[in-house]
């Protein structure tokens, strides 16, 4: 696999940034979260476009909705804000015992769920009314921490992953509907694919599972090629085809696989951790975001 190009986008950093989110369409934007309390949009030349402030402790997670008009972010501050890219808070999302610690808008962008280290999962509509609350972990004594929540493409599906090695898929109403596990591993993180009918799993040991949605295994892609005791995967996203994907393990270094846990790609060149990697809407770009820097590279099948 060839590289084509790469755009390097110089946007060095004061604070220490925890969490990305990145536009797939339209004018490219990227949000990060910080350490500071604060959100930031940057353009893909690096020009911060706007800080959001109103979160009293780290901003952990950030995400765009499907229109790319608004963000939402997430907080250790036990609530969730929702913004325009003004910086105007639209709404605060209060309800939460503990950290909030991933988010996402469902694909209409209507509706928003988050995920917090007390072990539930809550839906919100744009007000900030919470219509539902699914109780994931709670009562669990070591692994109550949900690290991951997204939607199916369709909306109609959510799937969770938690500190304990576990991921687990549900219908809106709360039922669990397959669970996903992986052994000696206390984090993992869980995706869909494009067409909603396959899940990737990755854990902080340096594997990668794909399972249909009845929560059997296809594939296992082992990341950790020197059995390093610590290779914590920290992004894993597929390609819009869904016969590739996107690594990142916590170092200087983004790997694409095919579906037979073959490298076929691997991206590095950077000075410190890249925290995000994904595709753009037509799966031919990469952009990954480092503490330092961020690049957008293309490349060939």
């Amino acid at each position: 696999m060839n590289k084509l190009k790469t755009i390097a986008l110089a946007c060095v950093l004061a604070c220490e940034i925890v969490s990305t989110s990145v536009t797939v369409k339209g004018v490219g934007y990227i949000v990060t979260a910080s350490r500071d309390g604060t959100a930031k949009l940057w353009n893909f030349q690096g020009t911060c476009l706007e800080t959001f402030r109103g979160h009293t402790d780290w901003v952990t997670a950030v995400a765009f909705n499907s229109a790319e008009n608004q963000i939402i972010t997430a907080s250790r501050d036990r609530t969730a804000k929702l913004w325009d890219l003004h910086g105007t808070c639209i709404a605060t999302l209060e309800g939460h015992t503990s950290a909030v610690r991933s988010l996402a808008f469902n694909p209409v962008g209507d509706r928003i769920i988050t995920a917090s280290s007390d072990g539930t999962v809550k839906f919100w509509d744009l007000t900030g009314f919470c219509s539902t609350t699914i109780n994931v972990n709670v009562g669990w004594i070591f692994s109550e921490t949900i690290s991951s929540v997204v939607f199916n493409p369709a909306g109609n599906r959510i799937l969770t992953a938690d500190e304990a090695g576990t991921a687990k898929l549900f219908d809106l109403n709360g039922t669990c509907l397959a669970t996903f596990k992986h052994e000696y591993s206390p984090r993992m993180l869980a995706v869909f694919n494009v067409a909603g009918n396959h899940i990737a799993t990755a854990d902080s040991v340096g594997f990668v599972k794909l399972w249909d949605l009845t929560g059997t295994c296809l594939t296992t892609i082992n990341t950790n090629t020197f059995f390093l005791p610590f290779n914590n995967i920290v992004s894993v996203a597929f390609n819009f085809s869904s016969d590739r994907i996107l690594t990142v393990v916590n170092k200087s270094t983004a790997k694409l696989w095919d579906l037979n846990g073959t490298c076929r790609a691997t991206f590095s060149g950077y000075k410190d951790w890249i925290l995000s990697a994904d595709f753009n809407a037509a799966g031919g770009c990469i952009t990954t975001i480092s503490k330092r820097s961020s690049k957008s590279v293309g490349f060939q099948r």
